[in-house]
């Protein structure tokens, strides 16, 4: 029977070439979509799989309040002691592990790297089943300044060299290699990616000198260490869970700033898992995942309509068919399988084409991260293309169970008279709507792509209220400004040089203050952050009033601020000359003079609007120099700080800097990435749409070839038929454009740009390219069929005549 199906589904596609094709093409264009969502759910679900405790491991994660400021954070780490102490109150937890991000530079010889890794407790080994290739498992990690390397940077550090026992040198010391992970098995993946180990004691003996954030038994260190349980049975996590209330409320801190809600997070379920602030590893949070299944759910359904639409129009030709063989014996069930077997067969064709085409989109993913996300060993991994040939005969079935149920329910003595309409496919029914679904979705990613490039092109063209060309932006490190100030600022090329405490024009998180005057009752709350006396000037900021900061003056660095436009009205003053000279109130009681007012400026990305900025003058917070180069000297003046870096740092601290405009453009890479992903939804949309048209024309010249004949007869031009089959594509386009135009005001009014405080201006600009598109191909597309339609219609009245 198998055979017969085979043989029978060969020869209608040798005989219908053209209508395979577009099926096959049609199908071919909406799996890649599909096909990289079950590489993704195949990538993330893989991830520590091959731990032998993966369903007892839970690893803590904390909803965060800052009580003073009112906002909320879900962290995937909790406050640095609470493992431990879980660990000792809770019968449940049988072993724990906290690890903290390690953020240092390693030297060996003349090699320097910047790993990533964490500080470990000496339990890793014990709750986790990394394979290591050198050293003890049990104590590799015991001792204060011990480390275990990946084989992967072991290999770059020593090469042939064996580093067990190898000194390394950090910027707070020299660790001793104890042990060397070996590789993952093939085709498996952990969420806790490490090129190194640092024992956890190392950091617990560094706790005076690191910063405050880095100290293990201070509980407001919650930002940094990530800890997970071994539970002595999977069962428990609810026991836990609800104990976690009560010892966080017994805990005694010297600062209640911060509320916790801790909760567990199962190690498998960490893939697809909540939306955390500071995620590791290269996870997926299942939002993105769902938004994914609506985009492969959203462009498959039409697809598959499309091979309904296009089969049932051929079925008008098949029904002779069908009839023979059921006058001949044929049951119901056997016109079902052959139908079923060929869109299934059509299915499995277009896999072929569909996995090419997704090869090619996938770099186009490579700044989402899809690569990290998948895995790179899915080529080779045979559950893919299980799971591949098993959505292709879903798929199949799906695509052909109505055209089976439609072929074999006719009954033959009807069909062997001939069928010039299907039930259920004609007038104003089911394929209409779904071509205005279809028109829809084309418009509306064609729209919102446009007006998404319009929007980072305004953003990155826009003015920032000061000159971010040709400045280089370098991270001091430990290395004093002054010192670096005096050295740079005499290298060809360099104009200039100044300090600051951050990096503007991209960064959202900066500290802030309470600041009064005496004309408004109430503080108000300002971005706050330190430069030097020449920062302005060199950045080419406007100052509307004052002066700058200046060394001349002794209280500068305490006494001394500059505020902005925004500051200066929001604190009552009539305008920047009125606020200059006026004393304001800072933090709690420090009392400081405006001595200067700038215009405004976007110190943070285009979607924050502009709020209250204090400048102020504290060297010691100068962690950032601004450098600005002369633009046709940026090799020699960069040749000239690389110098200078190596005199001031000496040989641990590696040169580290931006340009600030490609910080600036850094900001928008979402934003641009969600342009070329839409983009690509576009194609495939339009695509669609236009096999969706093609299968409408194709029904409705097999069913009118008649009616076209006779309008010929009667003198109708092949124009004028055109016109006629085309009425309903206007319609359909005209209750698409207005759909289209709802859905864009409620994204724009209450979904992404509600957020953006800047925003490109809608117009016609924006929405007319895409209905033009949309309106161009649709016509191409019905008006060839109806063409070619009118010119067979025209040959059988010929034949008829002679």
């Amino acid at each position: 029977m198998v055979a017969n199906y085979l043989k029978i589904a060969f020869r209608n596609f040798l005989r219908h070439k053209s209508f395979s094709l577009i099926n096959t093409l049609g199908l071919a264009i909406g799996m890649p979509v599909c096909l990289l969502v079950i590489l993704v759910v195949n990538g993330q679900r893989s991830l520590d799989q091959f731990q032998a405790n993966k369903d007892r491991v839970f690893r803590v994660i904390t909803r965060v309040t800052d009580t003073e400021r009112g906002y909320t954070n879900d962290l995937a780490t909790a406050p640095a002691p609470l493992a431990p102490l879980l660990k000792t109150d809770l019968p449940e937890v049988e072993n724990e592990v906290r690890l903290c991000s390690f953020g240092s530079v390693v030297k060996y010889g003349d090699k320097i790297v910047r790993p990533e890794g964490f500080y470990a407790e000496k339990s890793f080994f014990t709750i986790f089943s990394f394979p290591l290739r050198a050293g003890n498992r049990n104590t590799a990690l015991s001792k204060p300044f011990s480390a275990v390397l990946s084989a992967e940077l072991g290999n770059r550090l020593f090469g042939d060299e064996d580093p067990i026992g190898r000194v390394l040198t950090l910027p707070y010391g020299d660790v001793v290699v104890t042990g060397v992970m070996d590789d993952l098995p093939e085709g498996e993946r952990s969420h806790l990616r490490s090129d190194i180990l640092v024992s956890f004691s190392t950091l617990q003996s560094l706790r005076n000198e690191l910063s405050a954030s880095l100290d293990p038994d201070r509980w407001e260190s919650h930002t940094r260490f990530y800890q997970y349980l071994l539970l002595s049975n999977a069962g428990q996590a609810a026991n836990v869970e609800a104990a976690l209330p009560g010892i966080l409320k017994g805990v005694e801190r010297d600062d209640a700033r911060y509320a916790y809600q801790c909760s567990l997070q199962p190690l498998t379920g960490i893939a697809f898992g909540p939306e955390l602030v500071n995620q590791i590893g290269h996870v997926m949070e299942g939002t993105v995942l769902y938004i994914f299944l609506i985009v492969a759910f959203v462009i498959m359904v039409p697809v598959l309509f499309n091979y309904v639409s296009l089969t049932v129009a051929r079925s008008l030709k098949r029904s002779k068919e069908v009839g023979i063989r059921k006058v001949l014996g044929a049951q119901r069930r056997h016109i079902v399988g052959q139908i079923l077997f060929e869109s299934m067969m059509v299915a499995l064709l277009a896999l072929i084409p569909a996995m090419l085409i997704l090869n090619l989109l996938l770099p186009a993913f490579n700044n989402f991260q899809f690569t990290d996300y998948i895995g790179s060993g899915w080529i080779s991994d045979w559950r893919v293309y299980a799971f591949f040939i098993l959505f292709g005969v879903g798929a199949g079935l799906l695509a052909g169970i109505i055209p089976a149920g439609i072929l074999s329910g006719m009954r033959p003595a009807a069909t062997l008279r001939g069928l010039t309409r299907i039930r259920g496919f004609s007038g104003l029914t089911l394929r209409k709507a779904f071509l205005v679904v279809q028109f829809t979705l084309s418009l509306f990613f064609i729209i919102l792509t446009t007006l998404f490039y319009r929007q980072v092109t305004y953003m990155l063209n826009a003015d920032y209220g000061f000159d971010k060309e040709h400045v280089v932006s370098v991270r001091l490190q430990d290395v004093p400004y002054e010192r670096f100030h005096n050295e740079a600022v005499r290298q060809a090329g360099v104009l200039d040089v100044s300090g600051a405490s951050r990096i503007i024009g991209r960064a959202n998180v900066f500290p802030e203050l309470p600041i009064r005057s005496a004309k408004v009752s109430d503080p108000i709350r300002v971005v706050s952050f330190s430069v030097s006396e020449s920062y302005l000037a060199n950045l080419h900021f406007k100052l509307l009033a004052g002066r700058s900061f200046s060394r001349a003056y002794s209280t500068d660095s305490s006494e001394a601020i500059i505020l902005n436009e925004t500051a200066v009205r929001r604190l009552g003053f009539a305008g920047p000359a009125a606020a200059v000279g006026q004393v304001v109130t800072v933090g709690e009681q420090a009392r400081m003079k405006i001595i200067g007012v700038t215009t405004d400026f976007h110190y943070a990305r285009l979607q924050n609007p502009i709020d209250p900025v204090a400048l102020r003058f504290d060297p010691k917070q100068f962690w950032y120099a601004a450098v600005r180069i002369a633009p046709n000297e940026m090799s020699t003046a960069m040749a000239g700080i690389e110098k200078v870096w190596k005199n001031v740092s000496g040989t641990m601290q590696p040169l580290q800097y931006e340009f600030m405009d490609e910080f600036i453009l850094g900001a928008y890479n979402d934003m641009r990435d969600i342009v070329v992903f839409l983009a690509i939804i576009a194609g495939l949309a339009i695509a669609i749409s236009c096999l969706g048209l093609l299968g409408m024309a194709i029904f409705s010249t097999e069913t009118r070839v008649k009616e076209i004949g006779i309008r010929k007869v009667f003198g109708a031009s092949s124009t004028a038929v055109v016109m006629l089959l085309s009425r309903d594509l206007v319609k359909l386009l005209t209750v698409a454009m207005g759909i289209v135009s709802i859905l864009l005001w409620a994204f724009i009014n209450f979904m992404f740009f509600e957020r953006v405080a800047y925003r490109v201006e809608l117009g016609a600009g924006i929405f007319l390219p895409g209905l033009i598109l949309v309106v161009l191909l649709a016509f191409l597309t019905i008006g060839s069929q109806t063409i070619k339609a009118s010119g067979t219609a025209e040959m059988q009245l010929q034949l008829t005549r002679n």
